[in-house]
């Protein structure tokens, strides 16, 4: 199948400055922009757009409801979600039902749970899973092996540890060396 779109199988979108095609053979839209190294490919089962970039051999796919932009990399077998408003690019995988974000800037990789809305940060030299929360302005870190949740206040030089089974919040200070334990119950620290 031709990669190139001819003038009588294509509807132009001025405003939009796309050339859409429609193969046939295939359930898909292709649409090409003319200003971007991009071909855009419309499955209507899916209710999804993608968007092949051939340099970098990712395909990326567009869905229309969620302000995300959808990126698959098959030598990764990953799917990279970007949303433009964070500025962070997801990564879906499929066997661990989780979306990873990767902020270029950070050598860090986030994974956003849905049904916690909650966003986790891995980081791969340290055998942690962070978990940000926006509303909270923090930022947890899960040792699974400790089955602890940190918590990190950027404003703070402070790491917090809250341990499920217990009703205490620790609070380590690394310029100290010395790990705090708060408990609820008691106004002190």
């Amino acid at each position: 199948m031709s990669m190139y779109l001819s003038s009588s199988d294509c509807i132009p979108v001025p405003e939009l400055l796309i050339l859409y095609t429609y193969v046939p053979e295939l359930p898909i839209l292709y649409a090409y922009v003319s200003e971007l190294p991009i071909l855009y490919v419309y499955v209507p089962e899916l209710l999804t757009l993608y968007a092949y970039v051939a340099e970098l051999f990712t395909l990326h796919v567009y869905v229309p409801e969620i302000p995300i932009l959808y990126v698959y990399v098959p030598e990764l077998l990953t799917l990279y979600a970007y949303v433009p408003e964070l500025l962070t690019l997801y990564v879906y995988v499929p066997e661990l039902l989780t979306l990873y974000a990767y902020v270029p800037e950070l050598p860090t990789l986030y994974v956003y749970v849905p049904e916690l809305f909650t966003l986790y940060v891995y980081v791969p030299e340290l055998p942690t899973l962070y978990v940000y929360v926006p509303e909270l302005l923090t930022l947890y870190v899960n040792v699974s092996e400790l089955f602890t949740l940190y918590v990190y206040v950027p404003e703070l030089p402070t790491l917090y540890v809250y341990v499920p089974e217990l009703p205490t919040l620790y609070v380590y200070v690394p310029e100290l060396l010395t790990m705090y334990v708060y408990v609820p119950e008691l106004p002190t620290l």
